[in-house]
C-alpha cells in the first residue's frame, strides 16, 4: 500500500485556509487534522469536530507524553495535532492541516515529504473582510489584524519564502478554490521518495 501524503497550509488569519481544507476533504478525500487548543470555543464551535478544546493542565499532560506534537502559542493560547492523527498516512490516507507560518520549518524537518504551501490573501482587505465576519472580540480582530501585517512583513523578507514549497494567492472565488485543488493533485501525482 502507498504511503499517504500531507499537504499543510500556513497564512495569515482570514486568509482562506479553511475554506481551502474544507474542499481538499469534500472532493480529494483528505483527512483534516484538527487542531488541539487550550483556546476557548468560539460561539457555533463544537469540540472534536472544529478542534480539540482543553485545558492547559490536560494539555500539558499530554504533551509531556509525546500525545500532542508540533506545539505552539498563537495569540496566548497553546496549539498542536495529536500525534495519532498522523499515522493514518501509513495507511495511506491523504491529511490536511494548518499551523501559523513559523511552526512550517519544524514541521517540515519532522514531516520532510510534506507539501508545505503559503496561502496569500490576494489583497489584504480579502483578509481583513474575513476577519472582520469572525464571531470575535473587537480587540481580539484587532490583535489578528495588527498579526497579519506583522506575519506579510516577516514572509516578505529574507528568504522565509523558501521554507513553503508553494505559495498561492488566494481570493476566495469558486475558481481559486478549485485551483488550489488541481494545485493539490499535480503534487500527489508526483511521486515521493519515502526512502528505504
Amino acid at each position: 500500500m502507498n504511503k499517504g501524503r500531507i499537504i499543510s497550509l500556513s497564512g495569515v488569519s482570514g486568509a482562506g485556509k479553511s475554506l481551502l481544507i474544507k474542499d481538499l476533504v469534500a472532493n480529494l478525500g483528505f483527512e483534516h487534522a484538527i487542531r488541539v487548543t487550550t483556546r476557548k470555543p468560539r460561539e457555533g464551535e463544537m469540540n472534536h469536530v472544529d478542534a480539540h478544546f482543553l485545558t492547559i493542565q490536560e494539555f500539558s499532560h499530554l504533551e509531556k507524553q509525546g500525545k500532542i506534537i508540533l506545539t505552539g502559542d498563537v495569540f496566548g493560547n497553546r496549539y498542536g495535532f495529536f500525534k495519532g492523527a498522523f499515522k493514518k498516512i501509513e495507511k495511506g490516507a491523504n491529511i490536511t492541516l494548518d499551523f501559523r507560518y513559523y511552526m512550517a520549518e519544524d514541521f517540515k524537518r519532522t514531516y520532510p515529504e510534506a507539501f508545505c504551501t503559503y496561502i496569500m490573501p490576494r489583497k489584504t482587505r480579502f483578509a481583513t473582510t474575513e476577519l472582520a465576519k469572525r464571531n470575535v472580540s473587537q480587540s481580539e480582530k484587532l490583535m489578528r489584524t495588527k498579526a497579519m501585517y506583522a506575519e506579510l512583513c516577516w514572509f516578505n523578507a529574507d528568504n522565509n519564502k523558501d521554507m513553503f514549497d508553494a505559495i498561492y494567492q488566494n481570493d476566495y472565488t469558486k475558481n481559486s478554490v478549485a485551483g488550489f485543488r488541481e494545485l493539490v493533485k499535480n503534487e500527489l501525482a508526483r511521486e515521493v521518495y519515502h526512502g528505504c
